[in-house]
């Protein structure tokens, strides 16, 4: 049989990237020649200053924007209906969303109600409404969720404690800037903890059953980006070399996994986020290690060019052997950017187990995991997980 896989690639934004790049997004947004803005972001990134040469340059490109900074650390369906309401109420035909994963998922849900008539639990799920969205720009000011290139929304369902994803290749913003003067204000936690984020992304994308050469290109790249410049980034935020391939790591691995998927340990996260409200960040990289171990036996040989893409020195026996170095890899630098290994002081209460477990199944993240995933297994990783 022919080793020859199918495949599918997409990618629909337009990537600009540098230092200081941020001062082109008046032009950016002239090009896409629409009449108003609405700006789409969180408070802290107002109060850290950022918004101030993005402002300036839209009044100097003459474009008229509206504010608008109600966005929470976890993107709601609330927030998102607050937002729809002032873009319709001031007729904005473009979105600029600014910030980490929650503003840019905020500002894609609102491009979604703004052309289709909602609710937007009506469009759970890949390609589910028909009309496409607002266009937007995207302009990230952490590296971690990679929300910028990707196809996806995720937002926080109150009412369920469910965090449901919105999927459809329309919703990719038009333009994404890349910026990494934008990232010096980040504390070591958001950098520790969005870095995180990153590299799960890379190495499902890279371990997931639909892969492909392009895919995993992409993949492991962020994973040598991210394995080379996340200590660096943690220890000096001001370092522009390693907070800009960061940036750069973040969109290859979204990149990647629009197409390629990611797996268990996305499954798993979403829940102690909509359970425990646990940053997204720190509940895939206190998963990362057991799942990944739990994966070996599916893929030893892709978990050992994870441990080489990470830096980690071969030399063991077997496949299996070589690849628990990437486990060793990443738990190692965890404790160097001082995530906890599990779950054990962020009061994870083992009795929601069960609950989780279903809503992690019910994502169907796990469908294209390497390794075949009952719920019998996810309420065993997530056992691991609390009690280390």
């Amino acid at each position: 049989m022919s080793g020859y896989r199918n495949m599918e690639f997409q990618m629909a934004t337009k990537v600009l990237s540098g230092i200081g790049i941020i001062n082109e997004v008046g032009e950016e947004t002239k090009k896409l020649g629409k009449e108003k803005v609405l700006v789409v972001t969180d408070k802290g990134i107002k109060e850290a200053g950022l918004l101030e040469n993005i402002i300036a340059g839209l009044n100097h490109s003459g474009i008229n924007y509206v504010v608008f900074d109600e966005v929470e650390p976890n993107a709601t369906i609330e927030v998102v209906e607050s937002g729809s309401r002032i873009q319709k109420e001031e007729k904005c035909d473009l979105l600029l969303g600014i910030g980490g994963g929650s503003s840019m998922d905020t500002a894609k849900a609102i491009g979604v109600l703004a052309t289709n008539p909602g609710p937007l639990r009506d469009y759970e799920g890949p390609e589910k409404y028909s009309l496409p969205p607002l266009p937007m720009i995207a302009v990230p000011t952490t590296a971690g969720t990679g929300s910028e290139v990707s196809f996806g929304t995720v937002l926080l369902d109150k009412t369920r404690n469910y965090k449901m994803s919105i999927r459809s290749v329309m919703q990719a913003p038009k333009v994404a800037m890349l910026d990494p003067e934008l990232l010096g204000t980040l504390p070591p936690h958001l950098i520790a903890a969005t870095g995180m984020d990153a590299l799960c992304h890379a190495i499902e994308s890279y371990l997931s059953l639909w892969a492909s050469p392009l895919t995993e290109a992409l993949s492991l790249e962020a994973i040598r980006l991210t394995g080379d410049n996340l200590e660096r980034f943690f220890g000096n935020s001001q370092n522009l070399d390693a907070a800009g391939n960061m940036l750069i790591a973040s969109s290859m691995a979204a990149m990647a996994f629009n197409s390629a998927r990611v797996g268990t340990i996305h499954a798993m996260a979403h829940p102690l986020g909509g359970f425990f409200g646990i940053h997204h960040g720190i509940a895939c990289a206190v998963l990362l290690p057991y799942v990944l171990e739990y994966n070996i036996i599916a893929a030893p040989d892709k978990v050992e060019k994870i441990a080489v893409a990470m830096g980690e020195c071969i030399d063991a026996p077997n496949k299996n052997e070589a690849a628990y170095k990437a486990v060793e890899g990443i738990k190692r630098l965890m404790r160097n950017i001082d995530i906890p290994l599990t779950f054990k002081d962020l009061n994870v209460n083992e009795e929601a187990i069960p609950a989780m477990a279903k809503d992690a199944m019910q994502s169907g993240m796990h469908l294209t995991n390497p390794r075949l995933t009952k719920e019998e297994d996810i309420i065993g990783l997530y056992k691991n997980a609390i009690q280390g």
